[in-house]
């Protein structure tokens, strides 16, 4: 009897674990278009979406090759404008590789939550996708239409992972950017993108930041404002920097290379109820490029003239981006007031709703510390004996 309840035990198991394994909401890939890319526009009211879709050369795609092509929608919506590329491509979009958005500055500046929505809600989509806001002067489009060189998607991939080693942008997904967005202490900042032509053909180009207030765009930093941004809150790590020094009467451009950088950044709370930001800029730097043998750096005096020279180049350079943030931007992109969360939650509450405008006139307080450690392998700067004769 046991036998015969343990065989029929096994069978119900075997015959469950069939009917229970199968993938509910399994699709062919053939069924499906890949879109690895997203351009967003807004014209007369209506949004304009152009994808960057990957489709098989044959109908079976497990014989044929993948190749790129570009479709275009427009709709009330962002959904509405993707549902409507099935009118161009015949086949239903999947997000699940969805790799970058870009979006115009137009919609930056009327806010870009209206166009993430959908892709944070989706559940195909991938919250670490990439977001780009297109240069004044470039339709989001543009950027996807004409580049020659090398696939967006290629250069995207290079360009972010070797980001630290050039520090003029910072990149951004889009979890990061919305949760900038929903914290009351801090604004983001997104990478510009345009493309340009060049001897190898058009290409894109990220450089720069595009910089926001809530989730509305407010402005734009340079490469080297987004450099300094960067290094002030400690994220400057293998990047360089390139400065005019002057020793005596000799002048000669130096290169620095950031071996580490860190940052503290803290608050100060005063009886009167104002509050001081205090910054200390933490670098480790190598000498990696003299470009005047006329000037002497490799010495100890000539080191500390070096620091105190790079010290304060970079000192001015953070209180001048403090300033425009304040003033021009209203754009608390150093996440101050996060860290007045984190020290004294019990003020933040009470001074959280009004934290946008308390940021405009806090006072800040830097202070750049630089280390010099071994300057690669020449001690001597290159020089040609006097004796020597040209030949």
């Amino acid at each position: 009897m046991k036998t015969w309840r343990f065989l029929l035990l096994m069978l119900l198991i075997t015959t469950l674990s069939v009917l229970c394994t199968s993938c509910w909401n399994y699709r062919e890939i053939s069924d499906m278009s890949l879109i690895e890319g997203i351009a967003i526009d807004k014209l007369d009211n209506h949004y304009e979406i152009t994808g960057k879709l990957l489709l098989a050369t044959t109908e079976n795609p497990t014989e044929g090759t993948l190749q790129h092509f570009l479709v275009n929608a427009k709709g009330l919506t962002i959904f509405d404008a993707v549902r409507n590329l099935i009118l161009e491509n015949g086949k239903k979009v999947y997000f699940g590789h969805l790799n970058y958005i870009i979006v115009s500055e137009q919609i930056a500046r009327e806010g870009i939550t209206q166009v993430l929505d959908l892709f944070m809600r989706d559940i195909e989509s991938r919250e670490d996708m990439w977001i780009f806001v297109a240069t004044p002067n470039f339709s989001a489009s543009d950027v996807l239409h004409g580049i020659s060189y090398k696939e967006l998607v290629s250069y995207i991939e290079d360009a972010t992972s070797n980001a630290k080693n050039i520090a003029k942008f910072y990149p951004a997904k889009m979890y990061e950017l919305v949760k900038c967005i929903n914290e009351k202490g801090s604004d983001g900042i997104v990478p510009l993108i345009s493309k340009v032509s060049s001897d190898i053909g058009k290409t894109a180009h990220i450089e720069g930041s595009a910089v926001f207030n809530n989730n509305v765009m407010t402005g734009t930093l340079s490469g080297d404002e987004s450099k300094i941004l960067l290094l002030m809150l400690g994220k400057g790590s293998s990047s360089i920097i390139p400065i005019i020094y002057h020793d005596d009467h000799n002048t000669s451009k130096v290169t620095l290379e950031v071996i580490n950088n860190k940052a503290d950044i803290l608050p100060d709370f005063h009886e009167d109820g104002s509050i001081t930001i205090r910054i200390k800029v933490h670098l480790n730097v190598m000498i990696a490029e003299i470009m005047n043998n006329h000037v002497i750096v490799t010495s100890t005096e000539g080191q500390k003239k070096l620091i105190a020279a790079a010290s304060e180049d970079i000192k001015k350079n953070i209180e001048a981006l403090i300033v425009r943030a304040q003033k021009e931007f209203k754009s608390d992109i150093f996440s101050f007031g996060e860290t007045v969360k984190d020290v004294n939650p019990n003020l933040w509450r009470d001074i959280a709703n009004n934290w946008h405008n308390i940021f405009q006139g806090i006072d800040v307080d830097v202070d750049v510390e630089i280390k010099i450690y071994g300057s690669s392998l020449f001690k001597q700067i290159i020089t040609k004996p006097h004796n020597m004769k040209a030949r």
